[in-house]
């Protein structure tokens, strides 16, 4: 097949900062290139190509999707890049979120760049298992079967909606909280452990790896709980084999959208699953997760005024799925709807990271949120009753939390208490696999 030759923009150094200064243009002159199917949902396409300089450019394909957010998103990772860089303690230990190209074409088509020498946090588990690959992936789905079989025991209806509601509601947290533990005990705890160690020659590189992982996923944790990113299940997550850094891709769920649009709600600010927890045994939740958050929301808030100007992109001009949500909820409340009269949306969605550093309780700003969602009432009051309840599997009493003017370090113990809430991951969706 031939390929008329295009113009890219192309970095010329990928450094470890993944250094965006340089540029240049660069010209695919191949009149053949690789082509693979990557079979997820949506069925993207890996596009590789090679240039006039010799090398080899591997792209994503997405269809049916506004790649407009996941820009913008990447535009807003290059800031908060920007405001780590600037802080002498993120910087002596150079926090980051790599960044990576996004090219939207269409409303419904657009390319991502690919990045080499990585893995999904699921794949890199499944290598884990014994009997290899196949073996995790299949045990990893005879979990979900079975947790959503448990899930369907108080309700006879067919409807996802109508089971996740009623087994809220009608299973208590003590009933809940046992059957969580037990998903968690059928998969070994040192399974993350394991497959870092596989990455590694010896001990010291271990250590290594397994620092540059804890760090960049509690930096991304806490930029995705910023922009209220969800679904974060264990493919919307990739490590780097070669350092472990995490980096984060798929953002159609942006600024609580999971919570308030999806019909089983998101309420967990980010993923911190127990086996997560387990890599950074003896100190757990307290040590490198804890301290690098802390630092981490104290930049950010210290930088506000700049991550809320780039945020006016998405008032400014929203995205198509920003749109049609936008129309969805209105006809919702007022059949008469005048499509150019959408920015109430983003306004009220751009809010809630407003509010987040502004120091508001992130219980008050979720339970907004899932207020304005259009579950049935009964599930959404059982769903608030937890999130206002203490947790089950923690000392930390988030219920005694004021709702305003709360310190980075109180809003961090906040989140991680939320994030861990045995009973708050056992009724979310079962296909984000919160037990691994």
């Amino acid at each position: 097949m031939y390929l008329r030759t295009v113009l890219l923009l192309k970095k010329t150094n990928i450094s470890k900062e993944r250094n965006l200064k340089h540029w240049i243009y660069l010209k695919i002159i191949l009149n053949t290139f690789l082509v693979q199917v990557i079979f997820s949902m949506r069925n993207p396409i890996k596009i590789t190509m090679v240039g006039n300089n010799g090398e080899k450019y591997s792209f994503l394909i997405k269809f049916g999707e506004d790649l407009r957010q996941d820009q913008r998103i990447q535009q807003l990772h290059k800031v908060i890049n920007d405001a780590l860089s600037n802080n002498a303690y993120c910087c002596d230990r150079k926090l980051s979120v790599l960044t990576y190209i996004v090219f939207p074409i269409s409303t419904k088509l657009g390319m991502i760049e690919w990045i080499n020498n990585t893995v999904t946090l699921k794949d890199l588990i499944c290598e884990s298992f014994p009997g290899g690959k196949e073996s995790g992936i299949k045990q990893l789905q005879s979990k979900v079967v079975e947790h959503y079989r448990w899930l369907s025991e108080k309700s006879i209806s067919s409807n996802k909606m109508v089971v996740y509601a009623e087994a809220t509601i009608n299973n208590n947290s003590m009933v809940t909280v046992a059957k969580f533990k037990q998903l968690v005990q059928s998969i070994p705890d040192d399974i993350l452990r394991k497959s870092l160690l596989n990455l590694c020659y010896c001990a010291e590189t271990y250590i290594c790896l397994r620092s540059k992982f804890i760090t960049s996923f509690s930096v991304l944790s806490i930029c995705h709980w910023l922009l209220g990113i969800g679904d974060r299940h264990l493919d919307n997550t990739i490590v780097s084999t070669k350092t472990g850094f995490c980096i984060g891709i798929d953002f159609n769920f942006a600024f609580h959208t999971a919570t308030s649009i999806q019909v089983i709600p998101e309420l967990i600010p980010f993923r911190m699953s127990p086996h997560i927890v387990s890599l950074m045994t003896p100190l757990n939740l307290t040590g490198f997760i804890r301290e690098t958050m802390v630092h981490t929301l104290k930049t950010l808030v210290d930088n506000r005024d700049m991550l809320l100007s780039v945020m006016q992109v998405f008032i400014n001009d929203p995205s198509a799925d920003w749109a049609k949500m936008a129309k969805t909820e209105t006809l919702r409340i007022d059949s008469d709807f005048n499509s150019k009269e959408i920015q109430w949306f983003p306004k009220k969605k751009i809010l809630s990271g407003k509010d987040k550093m502004n120091g508001i309780n992130p219980i008050e700003i979720l339970c907004r949120e899932l207020e304005n969602s259009c579950i049935p009432n009964d599930y959404k009051k059982a769903l608030l009753n937890i999130l206002k309840s203490d947790s089950q599997n923690s000392t930390y009493k988030r219920s005694k939390l004021q709702k305003f003017n709360i310190t980075h370090n109180q809003q961090i113990d906040c989140l991680l208490d939320i994030a861990t809430d045995h009973q708050i991951l056992c009724l979310a969706y079962s296909g984000l696999q919160l037990w691994v």
